[in-house]
C-alpha cells in the first residue's frame, strides 16, 4: 500500500478489521481495505502538520488523528468521510489516541500527562487529567470495559489509571502548568509572579504562599515564550508563538486591546523599559520591534534589524540603551527610543545567545547560550571581562541580583548556578528540578531566585542558605544533599562524584531540599536528618555506624 509522501508513524484497524487507517508526517490519514490494500475515498487531510497518532471509535464511527506541532486533533466521521468542526487544541505533540468503549471520551498523551475530551464537543472535561509519568508518554489505551487506562512512557514506566478518577495512587504532581514553564518575570514589589507556558496560558501568583491569584490567563494560540511586567506593576506582556505581543491588566486579569502585530514569525522575547514607555520584542524573523506602551501601537521607528533569530531583548537600568541577543552570535546595541546604534554590534564566538541582561549599574553584560558558558561583558568597551563555565548543556536564563553582586544561570543541564560577578568565581549549584530550567530572576530585594522550567513547576530559592551551603557540607547532611546534582539514574551525587541518595522517578521533581523554600504548583517531598543519616564508600558501614 503506497501513496503516502512522508514518514508513515501511525497504523490501526477498525474495530470490525475492514479498514486500516495510516497517519503520515505528509499531513494526510489514508484508508486502506485490509482485504485488498485497495484505497479507500479521498485522504484526509484537515491537519496543519505531521500526523503522529490515529485512534478508531470502538463502533467504528469515527476517526481520530492528533498533530505534532500544532498539537491539534481532529475527528472524521467514517460515513461521509467528513472532518467534525471539532478542533482540540492539546498541550504538546499529540503521540498517542484512544477512545473509550462508549465513545464519551477520548485521551490524548503528549508530554508527560493524559488529557480527556468529550469528543463532540471538543472540551477538556474538568478535573480528568492525569499526571505521574516523568517523561514523554508514548502510548495510551482504554482497557476494553473502560474502567481503567494504561499508559506508556520514555521514562520506562506503565502506569494503570482508575479511569473515573484522577488518583492513580502515587505521588501526583499537581503542577504550576500544565505544559513547561517558559518564562517567569516578578512585579517590582516582589508581591507576585507571572509565569507563561506552552500550555498556552499564563499564571499569576502570590510570592509567599505559592497560590494562584487568578484563574489561566488564555488567548494565545501559540507557546507563550516570555511574560513581563510592566515597572508599575499594572500592565503584563506576552509574547507567542502565534506571532503576537499581547497586553494583559493585573487587576482585571482582562486583555487589553487587540494583538500587537508586527512579527512575520515566532515571537521568543518581550521586555518593559524601566521608565514603562516602551516595550520592546525579539522574533524569529530577525527583528526586534518596539511598541509604544501608552499608544498600544507600533512605535514610529524600527524594526530593528538583527543578524540571526532574536531570542532575548532587554531594557538597560537606566532606560538608555536596547539590547538584543541573536542566534548568530551577535549583541545588538541601540539608543533606546530610536534607530541609532549604540555602538557597532558585539561579535561573540558566533555560538546563539539565548538570554542576556544589564548588571544593575549598565555598565556590564552578561549572557548566555548554546555554549554552556556565561559570558560577562564591557557594554562600552565591547570586550569580554570573564567566562563562567561549569553547566554542560544550553544556558537558557541569566539574571543580575539587585546589588549586583551575583549571577544566577538556569539550564538544560537542570542546574541552576550561584555566580559572584564581580570576581567570576561559582559559589553553590540550586538542584531541584529534574527537566530543564527555561527562566530564572531575582526578587527585588535579592534574597531569593524564583526559576520555573520544563518541568512544569515553579521553584525559589534562598539565597542566604545557599551562601552557607558550601562551609556547612562536611557536618550537616541536608546541606550535602542540597549541594549534591542528580544524575541519570536518580541519584543525588557529592561533590566528588559520591552516590549519597536514590530517588525514585515519582519524587525525583517534587524533592525540596536546601536552599530550596518553596516550590509552585506540585507536592513536596522533604528529607528530614538529625545526624541520623549515614553515608559511606560501602553500605555495610553505613549500617554498623547507624547501628
Amino acid at each position: 500500500m503506497t501513496g503516502h509522501s512522508g514518514q508513515i508513524n501511525e497504523i490501526a484497524f477498525s474495530p470490525d478489521g475492514q479498514l486500516l487507517a495510516s497517519a503520515s508526517d505528509d499531513k494526510n490519514v489514508r484508508l486502506w481495505n485490509s482485504n485488498t490494500g485497495d484505497a479507500v475515498g479521498n485522504t484526509l487531510s484537515d491537519l496543519k502538520d505531521g500526523i503522529r497518532s490515529i485512534g478508531f471509535s470502538a463502533d467504528g464511527k469515527w476517526l481520530a488523528a492528533g498533530s505534532q506541532r500544532s498539537h491539534e486533533v481532529r475527528i472524521w466521521n467514517l460515513e461521509t468521510l467528513k472532518p467534525t468542526p471539532v478542533v482540540i487544541q492539546n498541550q504538546g505533540t499529540v503521540s498517542s489516541l484512544s477512545f473509550s468503549p462508549n465513545g464519551t471520551r477520548l485521551v490524548s498523551a503528549g508530554r508527560r500527562n493524559i488529557h480527556s475530551w468529550n469528543p463532540q464537543t471538543g472540551r477538556e472535561l474538568p478535573g480528568s487529567a492525569l499526571a505521574g509519568h516523568f517523561e514523554y508518554i508514548k502510548s495510551v489505551k482504554f482497557s476494553s470495559d473502560g474502567l481503567f487506562i494504561a499508559s506508556g512512557s520514555v521514562d520506562y514506566t506503565v502506569r494503570i489509571w482508575d479511569a473515573a478518577s484522577d488518583d492513580e495512587g502515587a505521588v501526583e504532581p499537581l503542577h504550576a502548568h500544565s505544559g513547561a514553564v517558559t518564562s517567569i518575570a516578578l512585579s517590582s514589589t516582589g508581591a507576585f509572579i507571572v509565569s507563561g507556558s506552552a500550555d498556552l496560558s499564563v499564571r499569576v501568583w502570590d510570592i509567599s504562599t505559592g497560590e494562584a491569584k487568578s484563574q489561566p490567563l488564555l488567548r494565545h494560540t501559540g507557546f507563550v515564550y516570555a511574560v513581563a511586567i510592566s515597572p508599575d506593576n499594572r500592565l503584563i506582556a506576552l509574547a507567542s508563538a502565534d506571532r503576537s505581543v499581547r497586553l494583559w491588566d493585573v487587576q482585571t486579569c482582562e486583555p487589553i486591546g487587540e494583538a500587537l502585530l508586527c512579527h512575520d514569525q515566532e515571537v521568543y522575547s518581550a521586555n518593559f523599559s524601566p521608565d514603562a514607555r516602551w516595550l520592546a520584542s525579539g522574533s524569529e524573523d530577525r527583528t526586534t520591534r518596539v511598541w509604544d506602551v501608552a499608544a498600544r501601537q507600533a512605535a514610529p521607528f524600527g524594526p530593528l534589524l538583527c543578524k540571526g533569530t532574536v531570542r532575548t531583548v532587554v531594557f538597560s537600568p537606566n532606560s538608555q540603551l536596547l539590547a538584543a541577543g541573536d542566534f548568530n552570535g551577535w549583541i545588538h546595541l541601540w539608543l533606546s527610543g530610536t534607530n541609532e546604534q549604540a555602538r557597532a554590534p558585539l561579535q561573540t564566538k558566533r555560538h546563539a545567545i539565548c538570554s542576556i541582561v544589564f548588571s544593575p549599574d549598565a555598565k556590564r553584560l552578561a549572557f548566555g547560550g548554546i555554549d554552556s558558558t556565561v559570558h560577562v561583558w564591557d557594554v562600552m568597551a565591547g570586550h569580554q571581562i570573564f567566562e563562567l563555565e561549569g553547566h554542560y548543556r544550553t544556558i537558557r536564563s541569566v539574571a543580575y541580583s539587585p546589588d549586583g553582586l551575583y549571577i544566577v544561570s538556569a539550564s538544560e543541564d537542570r542546574i541552576l548556578r550561584l555566580w559572584d560577578a564581580q570576581e567570576g568565581k561559582f559559589i553553590a549549584n540550586l538542584f531541584g528540578h529534574d527537566q530543564w530550567v527555561l527562566s530564572v530572576a531575582f526578587t527585588p530585594d535579592g534574597r531569593s531566585v524564583i526559576s520555573a522550567g520544563d518541568d512544569n513547576t515553579i521553584h525559589a530559592w534562598d539565597i542566604e542558605a545557599a551562601l552557607s551551603i558550601q562551609p556547612q557540607t562536611e557536618h550537616d547532611t541536608l546541606a550535602r544533599l542540597g549541594s549534591a546534582i542528580l544524575n541519570e539514574d536518580g541519584w543525588l551525587v557529592g561533590a566528588s562524584g559520591e552516590l549519597l541518595l536514590w530517588l525514585p522517578g515519582d519524587y525525583r521533581g517534587y524533592i525540596q531540599l536546601p536552599p530550596c523554600s518553596m516550590a509552585i504548583g506540585s507536592h513536596r517531598v522533604t528529607i528530614t536528618a538529625n545526624d541520623g543519616l549515614q553515608w559511606g564508600e560501602v553500605w555495610s558501614a553505613c549500617l554498623r555506624n547507624r547501628s
